[in-house]
């Protein structure tokens, strides 16, 4: 059962694509301004977390993270402003648990079920503050937004993809 559900995970996934995700087309764009992380935006953040969502690959319940967030907070602002600078993730930040999740029917049948990607929480909250930036300058100089590439997550996702493809909007 486990190799037909691993099969069945494996089909649904893509391959990693380093395409650009936006074409500029020679058009010029203002570059977006230099970000920086501050400890008060990111301590917001881990205070408005859900403590009953899923931990990701590092094991740190959302509880604790919500919990602890003013002790815990520079931590993570001072990773965020060094991935801004270096343009690097930690590595731990790029595996992610798949389990596989019952739809409906019968749960004998692999194709009865989807894969959950379970990701670094830590990560999606660097991923929402620089989308949000990215959103922001977007809108801010009417430069349309890329065309997602995964449905569910319109432009989250992609983030990670644009700042290691060295996305031109972005110095």
């Amino acid at each position: 059962k486990a190799n037909i559900l691993l099969q069945k995970c494996q089909s649904v996934f893509s391959k990693r694509d380093s395409s650009p995700l936006l074409e500029l087309n020679g058009v010029p764009f203002p570059i977006l301004d230099s970000l920086t992380i501050t400890t008060e935006g990111v301590a917001k953040l881990l205070r408005n977390l859900n403590p009953a969502k899923a931990s990701g690959p590092d094991n740190i319940p959302n509880l604790v993270m919500k919990t602890c967030a003013d002790a815990i907070t520079p931590s993570p602002a001072a990773i965020y402003n060094t991935s801004i600078e270096t343009g690097q993730l930690p590595a731990d930040w790029l595996s992610a648990n798949v389990s596989p999740v019952f739809k409906k029917g019968d749960r004998n049948k692999a194709d009865n079920y989807r894969p959950v990607s379970l990701t670094s929480v830590v990560c999606k909250l660097f991923e929402h503050i620089v989308c949000r930036r990215l959103h922001n300058h977007f809108d801010k100089h009417s430069i349309d937004k890329p065309k997602p590439r995964i449905q569910e997550r319109p432009l989250r996702r992609n983030t990670s993809a644009h700042l290691h493809a060295g996305h031109p909007l972005i110095t």
